[in-house]
């Protein structure tokens, strides 16, 4: 065997490789993601979060936006759920169950709502911001 037919074999292997190990990745995520989706539960942080008792606890607020009328809780509740210190120093990665995801700062936090359908509604800013089927909140 040549050496260029060497290395065509040795790419091949390794982009096979690539391939397979982020298949799992990517199964393994999709895996998670709809095992907290089936629940009413949302991790934020390292915090478990029961949306039925959060919608029970806080006052349902109405927001208007371009795109209809909303109603809520607010997202900067949710987040005052958790043992979060200093909230207005993080981001907030909104992830939806179908991966799904934007960041925001805590500014918009205070200012969007997520609904009884686990649907984040930030009225401020453009709808590629509002994330559907909540599953979790990550906070950097």
């Amino acid at each position: 065997m040549e050496k260029a037919e060497k290395i065509v074999v040795v790419v091949a292997i390794l982009l096979l490789s690539v391939g397979v190990a982020s298949s799992y990745y990517v199964n393994q995520i999709e895996k998670e993601n709809k095992e907290l989706a089936e629940g009413n539960i949302i991790l934020v942080g390292d915090t478990e979060i029961n949306l039925d008792e959060l919608f029970e606890k806080y006052e349902v607020k109405n927001v208007e936006t371009t795109k209809g009328n909303f109603t809520g809780i607010s997202l900067s509740a949710l987040i005052n759920e958790t043992d979060i210190e200093e909230k207005d120093a993080h981001d907030y990665t909104v992830v939806g169950s179908d991966g799904y995801k934007q960041t925001v700062s805590w500014e918009d936090m205070k200012k969007g709502i997520i609904t009884e359908e686990k649907k984040t509604v930030f009225p401020h800013l453009p709808g590629k911001f509002w994330v559907k089927d909540i599953v979790k909140i990550e906070v950097s």
